[in-house]
């Protein structure tokens, strides 16, 4: 239904377009102002990809990337803030040992670390964790453990997700930056920023997707490979 609709639409787009070119010309006898009649209705479908992509263009070549201001040795684990997915346990990311994180139920910390035994009483069950990358090392013989910590005891560096920030900076075409960081709790200094930059969808094609689903990004830059390792090293990095 809905994709019978946007077809016609389109085929009502051209008639009217090609009605109208026929128009100036008959009337002009000017193929200028034909092909004149002719760019603007190819314009108005696709004036903000013409005139935004450009810009962002620009911004990925020259602005985007990973600016790292400071690393950080001995690195064992660190803060992702708020844990909103309470049916599947969190695990540290690859390399660290540990992950701390709070439960916005109860306003509590916890620290989630890696044991390299599964026989432990402390062991979370792999039962009910929701989580394959867990149940496969749990049976390979490793466990997470998961214990309350105050918070004084939160590991000062942080890289929650969830305070990205994002801005749009060119209004017109909706280009947005976003800066995701890697910070020092203590000092509240970024230890690094990953940024990026994205261009909305093409109005017509973001209409067409808001009817169907969400509307999209028509084009996204970022560099965030490797952000974690290069700045918060870890022992075994440190061997290296």
């Amino acid at each position: 239904m809905i994709g019978g609709m946007i077809l016609l639409g389109f085929f009502l787009y051209w008639l009217i377009a090609k009605k109208v070119v026929g128009m100036v010309y008959t009337e002009t006898q000017s193929i200028i102002k034909k092909r004149i009649a002719i760019a603007i209705f190819v314009l108005i479908p696709t004036w903000d990809v013409i005139l935004g992509f450009p810009i962002y263009w620009y911004l990925c070549a020259t602005q985007a990337g990973i600016k790292i201001y400071k690393t950080v040795d001995n690195v064992e684990g660190f803060y992702v803030g708020e844990n909103h997915s309470e049916s599947s346990v969190l695990l540290p990311y690859e390399g660290y040992r540990f992950i701390d994180y709070k439960e916005p139920k109860n306003g509590k910390y916890y620290r989630n670390s890696w044991l390299d035994t599964n026989t432990s009483t402390e062991c979370v069950s792999y039962i009910g964790a929701w989580n394959y990358n867990y149940t496969r090392a749990f049976r390979s013989g490793k466990c997470i453990t998961k214990e309350e910590i105050k918070v004084g005891d939160v590991s000062r560096w942080e890289y929650d997700s969830s305070k990205n920030i994002r801005k749009v900076i060119v209004p017109i075409v909706k280009i947005a930056k976003t800066i995701v960081a890697i910070k020092d709790k203590q000092q509240n200094k970024n230890l690094a920023e990953d940024i990026s930059y994205s261009m909305d969808q093409n109005w017509v094609i973001g209409i067409i997707k808001e009817s169907i689903s969400v509307r999209g990004s028509f084009a996204h830059c970022s560099e965030d490979k490797n952000m974690l390792e290069k700045v918060l090293k870890t022992i075994n990095q440190e061997e290296k």
